[in-house]
């Protein structure tokens, strides 16, 4: 993500997006899974908002090892989440991506789903 934004590209979304393609197109399978696993929670997120019994059905049929793997990411993140130092930080954040032209501000990091739902519909079309 950071390094797409080193080579031009300033929209979080499509960063984000050009992060996952990396990861998915890379040889080294932890890449592969690492990308997969990080969109997957932001598809997740956008499915949770437009369908819980179809977030639900969905969420049941992700391996253990990678539901684990998620619940232990989040467990270490939420302590930071909490605080006011993370309240104020992501506050400065959403205001300075407003000011430079990301209406959505920090929502805009899960506006990737977009473009990976884009991506595959024109990877079945084709």
């Amino acid at each position: 993500h950071e390094l797409a934004h080193q080579r031009g590209i300033a929209r979080e979304e499509e960063a984000n997006f050009v992060a996952f393609m990396v990861c998915i197109l890379s040889d080294d399978p932890y890449l592969q899974y690492s990308g997969y696993l990080d969109v997957y929670s932001d598809v997740m997120n956008a499915l949770y908002s437009a369908d819980k019994e179809l977030y639900s059905a969905v969420s049941a049929r992700l391996c253990v090892e990678a539901k684990r793997e998620r619940a232990s990411y989040s467990k270490f993140f939420k302590k930071y989440a909490d605080s006011k130092t993370s309240e104020i930080s992501n506050s400065i954040n959403d205001s300075f991506l407003q000011a430079n032209g990301q209406e959505q501000g920090t929502k805009s990091y899960g506006m990737v789903t977009d473009l990976t739902v884009a991506y595959y519909k024109a990877k079945i079309k084709s």
